[in-house]
């Protein structure tokens, strides 16, 4: 494993862990928090950019990305049969695991492409999935390549235009600095010793175990959130 891609996942971790505490703050508590806008919306965006950047990143390495890729996607399928039943009116459409899940299915498809294409997508991508989250269509199916409907919404949503775009930088980051890495000597870990400091640090374990956390921060923060506000009304009377 290289210890700086589980470092950056490990920084995703913690500012998802945030923005999903701000988030549960105003929607459950009513704390006057806007988590669409400003600093809130910075760390959320942030958080996803870094964990599809890694993800991009990773694939290089990795030796089945459709296995690993149909098992993140069932897993995110998963959070929306959980979450629809839990409220039918805001679940899980296609959020971040969907995404990870089908990018990984694509990723062979993607590594035949040559690195300058690559960009040169990679770019449009982004540009063209900016110009469809200011748009809505009539029709309400399309929403995974980021066309939405009027009134769509999902609880996380991470639609394949712009993200792929992302990913697809993740890939070219990876061929650029990685590439002699891949039997995971080489590429940028070729560094001095000092970096092994980095290595066995908080951040990093976060990062090696990032599904786990991810899956389990949420049910996790609202169980204590709920612990504690019970605490306050003893206190409070």
């Amino acid at each position: 494993r290289f210890w700086e891609i589980d470092l950056i996942r490990g920084v995703a971790i913690v500012l998802m862990v945030i923005f999903h505490l701000l988030f549960d703050l105003c929607e459950y508590y009513y704390f006057p928090i806007d988590y669409t806008s400003g600093l809130p919306a910075f760390i959320g965006r942030m958080a996803g950019t870094l964990f599809i950047l890694t993800a991009g990143i990773s694939s290089l390495f990795s030796r089945s990305n459709v296995k690993r890729g149909l098992r993140v996607f069932g897993i995110g399928m998963l959070l929306t049969v959980a979450t629809y039943v839990l409220d039918q009116g805001l679940f899980i459409k296609f959020g971040i695991l969907h995404f990870l899940g089908l990018v990984m299915i694509l990723h062979p498809l993607l590594n035949k492409l040559k690195t300058d294409l690559l960009a040169i997508m990679g770019t449009i991508i982004l540009v063209v999935g900016h110009f469809f989250s200011q748009v809505t269509i009539p029709v309400g199916f399309l929403f995974p390549l980021g066309l939405m409907e009027l009134g769509f919404c999902s609880l996380d949503y991470y639609p394949l235009l712009p993200w792929l775009g992302v990913f697809m930088y993740g890939m070219i980051l990876a061929r650029v600095f990685y590439q002699e890495g891949q039997d995971g000597q080489g590429g940028i870990k070729k560094r001095p010793e000092a970096a092994r400091a980095y290595r066995a640090n908080l951040l990093t374990y976060i990062g090696r175990h990032s599904l786990i956390i991810y899956l389990a921060h949420q049910p996790i923060l609202i169980g204590l959130l709920w612990v504690l506000n019970q605490l306050r009304t003893l206190v409070t009377g």
